[in-house]
């Protein structure tokens, strides 16, 4: 076994746990917002396709080929493209930035940092809590690490 793989191997067996686990929470949050959206379909009776209407009791049905209909579908549909832009780029850099060999304790605050503030974003988008200050915080917060991440990343392999 050469070095390189060695490398793999331990930084799998260090950080594998860490990264499973956040990625489950934001897999979760993701189908959370899937049934989130469905509900809020139904509440406004907000359909954006023929087949849909099977689904509704009502027979006054706003059809949105475009997806959005109503105000609260389109904030939902704009949380979960929001949430879908980060993590999916999060879920993607994070494997390269842990093949780096940081020290686990930097590791853990900055995925659970990470989590938590994207976790906090996303419900302060959905304005149960209006606080703009909080929202543009988390927001700042998960772009930040998302940088270091990968400027640490790029810099370590050159």
């Amino acid at each position: 076994m050469n070095a390189m793989d060695k490398n793999i191997e331990e930084s799998f067996e260090k950080f594998g746990g860490l990264y499973a686990w956040s990625t489950s929470i934001f897999i979760l949050q993701l189908l959370a917002l899937t049934w989130f959206t469905g509900r809020i379909r139904v509440r406004t009776q907000t359909i954006h396709s023929e087949e849909d209407k099977v689904w509704m009791k009502n027979e006054k049905i706003t059809l949105c080929v475009s997806g959005g209909g109503h105000p609260d579908v389109d904030r939902i549909r704009s949380i979960h493209f929001n949430d879908l832009a980060l993590i999916i780029i999060w879920l993607f850099i994070i494997p390269f930035w842990l093949l780096t060999s940081p020290e686990y304790t930097t590791a853990f605050v900055i995925m659970n940092l990470f989590l938590i503030s994207k976790i906090f974003h996303t419900v302060l988008y959905f304005k149960l809590i209006v606080s703009p200050i909080f929202l543009k915080i988390t927001a700042i917060t998960c772009y930040v690490l998302i940088i270091i991440v990968s400027v640490y990343s790029i810099y370590c392999y050159y």
